[in-house]
């Protein structure tokens, strides 16, 4: 799976949630960190990179164009 600075090997039975933003109905921005959980739903610990690579800053990549 690739993640902004490279590529990482996923473990089976894992899933990944992005990061997210939303207001509450006070309007109260909330903020969710990217995470990674286990099968049973556990967080765990992220996977380490398997290959290491660079996208410019500039550059729009698929884990920056989030639709809210």
């Amino acid at each position: 799976m690739w993640q902004r600075g490279g590529w990482v090997l996923v473990p089976p039975g894992t899933r990944y949630a992005h990061w997210r933003i939303r207001y509450s109905a006070d309007g109260t921005l909330l903020f969710a960190e990217e995470a990674w959980y286990d099968a049973r739903l556990k967080p765990i610990s992220a996977p380490k990179t398997a290959l290491q690579a660079y996208t410019p800053p500039n550059e729009l990549t698929p884990e920056s164009q989030h639709g809210f």
